[in-house]
């Protein structure tokens, strides 16, 4: 039962990216020839860090931290990677009722979604452990028994990690039933773990030099800090069996208590909604009637509010917009000197240019309106069946993306034209070349998504990350950012880029008019023929 399970949840998860994109084989190929470089372009990257450490750790002695620093990654990577879908897809599926009431022990559900993350993980781990494992296996210290105890302890770190996702997933779904305010908990939760992911990203190249020259202490705390992966790193660099056999030992442990933990209230956790709050009425309260397009507009927000996931993955450049402008409130020294060293890269390009395009290239990161239409899903018949036009739904879809993008966007503008002291043109830029791009990018998304939505999604993190009008809209977005520079490059002698940027903006804004007119002319028509053969 848990294998039919597991292959219906993998069946799904392969074929929901491919059939979003329609069925033409031209975009499936276009999909599949992505996928493939992206996974290229990763796997180089990691070759390269691998390359540099080997000879210097074996030469040093501690060969063991060479595999030891390849868990730590792998380990990183596929809980990063999975922890964000953990929560939604244990524990928020949509079909959960449909499975409840067949004759399934809930054990099974929970053991088969979570086959389903370990799938996803083998995915990730490969971009690591392949170029980690073929770069030794190249080099004369490779070893029969190591490559063997290499193979498993790469297993193991797979359960080792997904232990860790399903707790942190079951944990913020409780704190999130603990309260009214649990939407805010799990948010928070998320934005300091994404938060703590990009700052490892930041000084990754800091820290891949460190490793490099630093193997004997890195070594000595990877012995008593980070027991485990010593353990691995001894497995597969010596063939120790032992070290082996306590590894996996404690990797059963962490996966089996997390397991056992999660599936003691799986099934009260995943049927109840203690999120629901008791409303008192009183009779002298006044309730303020609105329109539809005010109702349509809530409506889409609180279904992003709802999840922050989907808030966490389609609007994050607006988080770091709006800490970018509380640094240089608190930090304004620290912010002077870096926004200082950014506008000193170039003595021909104003500050104010070098800011207003920092902030187009953040903006085309906002991917809000690529999956609106989508988490509609099965009940897209609903808001097709209210008394309101098809353009009300879309345009309301639009005003959520820019109720969550222009007012950070706009703080982090105002903030930094105050700490550059820029002059009101410079300012005025600032504020308008971003907003400008921010509708764009939300009539863009919007539109995309119109023509290749995702429906039969399980849970709404599908829809957000592994839809194919999500990508087809960053690369949409990355290329009018790339084709604005390129256009550019030949004008900017004789063409300001302050000046240059006003143009842009100006054509953002046109091209925003058209999208809006095709909204107001034929959305309905539009609108209406989403979903048609979804059952």
């Amino acid at each position: 039962m848990i294998l039919t399970l597991l292959r219906l949840q993998l069946r799904w998860l392969f074929s929901s990216m491919l059939k979003s994109g329609g069925r033409k084989r031209g975009m499936r190929i276009f999909i599949i020839a992505a996928l493939i470089y992206a996974a290229f372009a990763l796997g180089g990257s990691f070759w390269g860090i691998f390359a540099s450490m080997l000879r210097p750790y074996f030469d040093g002695g501690v060969g063991w931290l060479y595999f030891a620093m390849a868990g730590i990654m792998t380990f990183s990577l596929c809980f990063t990677g999975t922890v964000f879908a953990a929560g939604s897809a244990l524990f928020g599926a949509r079909d959960n009722d449909t499975l409840l009431s067949l004759p399934i022990p809930t054990a099974y559900i929970l053991l088969s979604r979570a086959g389903a993350l370990l799938v996803l993980e083998c995915a990730y781990s490969a971009l690591i452990f392949i170029p980690a494992l073929l770069i030794w296996a190249a080099s004369p210290f490779a070893g029969a028994p190591g490559a063997v105890f290499l193979v498993l302890c790469w297993l193991l770190t797979l359960l080792f990690a997904l232990a860790f996702s399903c707790l942190v997933g079951w944990i913020t779904a409780m704190a999130g039933g603990w309260t009214r305010h649990g939407k805010l908990i799990r948010l928070a939760v998320s934005l300091l773990l994404f938060g703590s992911f990009m700052y490892g990203g930041m000084y990754m190249s800091q820290a891949i030099q460190s490793l490099t020259e630093n193997g004997a202490e890195i070594a000595a705390s990877v012995s008593v800090y980070l027991l485990p992966f010593y353990h691995m790193g001894r497995a597969a660099a010596e063939g120790d069996p032992l070290s082996f056999a306590i590894y996996a030992l404690i990797v059963c442990a962490c996966f089996g208590g997390a397991i056992w933990l999660i599936s003691r209230g799986y099934l009260k956790l995943i049927t109840s909604d203690r999120r629901t709050v008791r409303t008192e009425y009183a009779a002298e309260r006044h309730v303020r009637a609105g329109g539809a397009p005010k109702a349509l507009f809530m409506k889409e927000l609180r279904r992003c509010w709802y999840n922050p996931m989907v808030m966490l993955n389609t609007a994050f450049p607006s988080f770091l917009a709006a800490a970018g402008a509380v640094f240089v409130v608190v930090r304004r020294g620290d912010a002077l000197r870096i926004l200082s060293e950014i506008t000193g890269l170039s003595s021909s390009v104003s500050a104010a240019a070098i800011i207003a395009a920092a902030l187009i290239m953040l903006s085309a990161m906002n991917l809000m309106t690529a999956s609106l239409v989508s988490l509609e899903g099965r009940q897209l018949w609903i808001v097709k069946s209210l008394p309101v036009g098809g353009s009300a739904c879309l345009m309301a879809k639009i005003h959520a993306q820019l109720a969550v993008s222009a007012a950070p966007f706009a703080l982090a503008s105002a903030a930094a034209s105050a700490a550059l002291s820029l002059p009101a043109s410079g300012a005025a830029l600032v504020i308008a070349a971003p907003l400008a791009f921010n509708i764009l990018a939300a009539f863009v998304g919007l539109r995309i998504n119109l023509r290749f939505p995702m429906l039969d999604w399980t849970n709404e993190i599908q829809p957000v990350k592994q839809s194919i009008s999500t990508v087809l809209t960053m690369i949409a977005l990355s290329s009018i950012v790339v084709a604005a520079v390129a256009i550019y490059l030949p004008l900017s002698g004789g063409v300001s880029a302050e000046t240059y940027l006003w143009i842009c903006s100006a054509v953002f804004a046109a091209a925003s008019l058209l999208f809006w007119r095709r909204v107001r002319a034929r959305g309905a028509e539009d609108f209406a023929k989403v979903g048609d053969g979804v059952g």
